[in-house]
């Protein structure tokens, strides 16, 4: 009998050489721009910037040229060629264009070659505020033509608007409070969005008694904390999710421990309590997985769609529980634990009374398991986008599913057999 897990190896290996062969190579003809500009990304009239940038660049001949521009008035410009480390100066210049020749530029592959530039300018006065050329570097073929262009902007702010864009930011600042009371008020933890929106507000304050160049700086930074805020504010809600997914699944696996205690383990209606925690435990996984790669939101998706299937497993529950004079578990209440067992309610009094009512809650269960329902079916599942530890831990779940489906059907057949 042939080794599988040799079989598999060799598999993998094939499907990685693959893999490599169809990545896509980084090609000749681009350029590579990188640096900074001082004293930020946003800028008023009048104030003094200062960019440094490299531009490396792969010359296939000296036919070929480079031109730098800037929107920056008073330009002042300090370049130097890096050729395998060592530094070669070229003439400083004046005026928006600059165009540097291949005879300048060019040398053969087996060089590396970087313009180093220095750009000293003032902000020019703009009829709107609005992104600005701060360095655009194009590269021209023997032809004239366009090879490639990189362009470095940077936020030109005109003083008329300052107040304009306070009151946006003022408004964003209410919409971002609102926000995070309404998390925290679900029971996620908002400190960390909190302290940047503490931050963001101070920002805030301070450019309404700032001029307009210091003003358009805090700006741009109460944006930036903003931003932060929303984002932390996305991975604690996620973890939330996830974490309430868990406890609630903790809880009806317990109680279906209880029911294997009292020999109940082959009762149809644990059967169908065990569906829905199967379910809740797969889209547990995938919501795991999501947060791992940081897709929050599909993250959080998952685990609201887990809890929904544990609460209605948990509902079911409560009602075999009221059957078998049993004391059920309290659930925690939250805002979407509520709104799950409201959809589930119908399930939960179905199967109030008795043995004949829990078969109407199983035909329940295998329609809500089907393609009408937002959850989808196994298929679905299947061609989620998880990674392979995620398909691992999932594939078991499904096998255990369809076992004890099977093993069920089975058992209503020999009783149907029987009468």
């Amino acid at each position: 009998m042939p080794d599988f897990s040799n079989k598999v190896a060799i598999s993998l290996l094939i499907f990685l050489s693959l893999c490599c062969l169809a990545a896509p190579c980084l090609a000749d003809d681009e350029l590579e721009v990188w640096g900074s500009t001082s004293p930020g990304n946003t800028l008023t009239l009048g104030e003094s910037a200062t960019a440094v940038y490299s531009v490396s660049y792969d010359f296939e001949s000296d036919d070929e040229s480079l031109q730098l521009y800037t929107d920056l008035l008073s330009p002042k410009w300090t370049l130097s060629i890096l050729i395998d480390g060592v530094s070669h100066n070229l003439p400083s210049y004046t005026g928006r264009y600059v165009s540097l020749s291949g005879f300048e530029l060019y040398y053969d592959d087996s060089y590396s070659s970087v313009v180093k530039i220095s750009l000293n300018g003032t902000a020019p006065e703009v009829s709107s505020t609005g992104n600005y050329t701060i360095i655009r570097a194009t590269w021209y073929d023997y032809a004239g033509d366009t090879v490639d262009e990189e362009t470095v902007e940077a936020t030109i702010v005109n003083p008329s608007d300052i107040d304009g864009i306070l009151e946006t930011r003022r408004s964003e600042l209410a919409s971002l409070k609102s926000y995070i009371d309404e998390k925290s008020g679900l029971g996620v933890d908002t400190g960390s969005a909190e302290k940047k929106y503490n931050v963001a507000s101070g920002a805030i304050e301070e450019a309404e008694e700032s001029d307009s160049a210091a003003a358009s700086i805090l700006i741009s930074s109460a944006k930036t904390y903003i931003d932060e805020s929303y984002s932390l504010i996305d991975v604690a809600w996620a973890e939330f999710s996830i974490e309430q997914a868990e406890s609630t699944i903790d809880i009806v696996n317990g109680m279906i421990s209880e029911y294997e205690d009292e020999g109940l383990s082959g009762d149809s209606r644990v059967w169908v309590i065990l569906s829905y925690i199967d379910n809740a435990e797969t889209l547990l996984v995938l919501a795991k997985d999501k947060f791992s790669l940081d897709d929050y939101d599909s993250a959080r998706d998952y685990a609201e769609q887990s809890e929904s299937k544990a609460e209605q497993g948990y509902d079911y529950a409560v009602s075999l529980n009221e059957d078998l004079d049993l004391k059920s578990p309290t659930l925690a209440a939250t805002a979407t634990s509520t709104k799950s067992t409201k959809t589930s309610t119908s399930t939960a009094t179905s199967t109030s009374t008795g043995t004949s009512d829990s078969s109407s809650g199983i035909d329940d269960l295998i329609s809500d398991l089907g393609g009408d329902s937002d959850l989808g079916g196994v298929d679905d599942i299947i061609h989620s986008e998880v990674d392979l530890d995620s398909a691992i831990k999932i594939l078991p779940m499904i096998g255990d599913a369809l076992m004890d489906a099977f093993d069920y059907l089975s058992s209503l057949l020999s009783m149907a057999s029987d009468n």
